[in-house]
């Protein structure tokens, strides 16, 4: 029976895997941009690449979608193989994917309609199109050209496309970085929502933080060509892994901290420290605004004085100087506060990253 149930798990497994990149190696010209690429994206998910500028982000969805052939490795989407990475590759238009760009690449002199129904094959086209549009809340613009509509309309239509072709994964690549804030926040809603209704799994590249909240079931880092963090978004909030990733996800920083027999000295002060953190030496230190509790002067804590205070939404955000930092700690509050204090740092929101010999 247990042979028979391991079995069993391992088929599912098999079949809820929708990608599956391996050993991906990817050079543009005498540069290597990608380096051993290890990627799985299970059916219906959403999974957020992010990284520094140059990292890789934009090509590696190149190269999954078959713009870009690969030095080596592979790439399967639902089992079937779409480049072995020896030369044998599908193009772009049989992967079964779509994909959205940031500046839309909508056919300017095609109306709504007809930039989405282009894509359909049969004589129902046009009708599947409006369709679409309905369910993008559009149905209205339909006659008009792309610039007659407004930026967050034209990247609904480019979504309605790429829903057009019926695709087993979407890649979207900064799709929502020319909007303003609020049409953001009402297409990121939207995506998620189509994504989960059609069962589409996505890879969206972003430099946006809040994306990695509100669309990501999973989040990749690359740096450098190499994938260095996988996980949901709260594992990168929880332990980040390079001060990059500490920066994206809100802490604040880099402080210059010592450390030494499990402890940190900031600013002439010792702080405790949660769990391991390596080789004792100098390093950078983040902490979160939200981590920082302010207490009264005669309470044990970093010496601070208050240099500023704003009311943010519901409570106060200050800015402390402390002996020997040049930047200021953030923190923030219900009430106003004092002058004076004292600052006590959650030790599971400290992040200390040991200085190499190379910095």
């Amino acid at each position: 029976m247990p042979a028979v149930s391991t079995a069993q798990e391992m088929g599912a497994s098999e079949a809820a895997s929708l990608l599956e990149v391996e050993g991906l190696h990817l050079r543009l010209g005498k540069k290597a941009v990608l380096r051993g690429i290890d990627l799985n994206l299970r059916k219906g998910e959403v999974v957020l690449i992010i990284g520094p500028s140059g990292s890789g982000k934009s090509s590696l969805l190149r190269a999954i979608a078959g713009l870009e052939p690969l030095e080596r490795g592979s790439i399967r989407l639902c089992g079937k193989v779409l480049d072995d990475g020896r030369g044998t590759a599908l193009d772009p238009e049989q992967r079964r994917m779509a994909m959205v760009f940031q500046d839309h690449a909508l056919w300017p002199h095609l109306s709504v309609q007809e930039n989405v129904g282009l894509v359909i094959p049969g004589r129902d086209g046009r009708d599947k199109a409006l369709a679409l549009l309905e369910r993008m809340g559009i149905a209205h613009l339909a006659k008009r050209r792309p610039h007659e509509i407004s930026g967050g309309q034209r990247q609904r239509v480019g979504l309605a496309r790429a829903l057009a072709v019926a695709p087993s994964l979407m890649l979207m690549d900064e799709p929502l970085s020319s909007l303003d804030v609020e049409l953001r926040e009402q297409l990121r809603l939207e995506i998620r929502r189509c994504l989960r209704a059609l069962d589409i799994g996505a890879l969206i590249v972003s430099h946006d933080p809040d994306d990695l909240w509100r669309l990501a079931d999973r989040v990749v880092v690359l740096a450098d060509g190499h994938i260095v963090q996988d996980g949901p978004p709260q594992a990168l909030y929880d332990r980040p892994r390079l001060p990059w990733i500490a920066r994206f996800t809100g802490a604040q920083g880099p402080f210059p901290a010592q450390c030494k027999d499990g402890a940190l000295t900031v600013a002439g002060q010792r702080l405790a420290l949660a769990g391991s953190v390596g080789e004792a030496g100098p390093g950078m230190l983040f902490i979160r605004p939200e981590s920082v509790q302010i207490r009264a002067e005669e309470q044990q804590g970093l010496v601070g004085v208050l240099r500023h205070c704003a009311f943010e939404r519901g409570h106060y955000r200050s800015y402390w100087e402390l002996p020997g930092l040049s930047e200021s700690l953030v923190a923030t509050s219900p009430v106003a506060p004092p002058a004076r204090a004292r600052l006590w740092i959650d030790p599971s929101q400290l992040f200390f990253f040991p200085q190499s010999p190379q910095e």
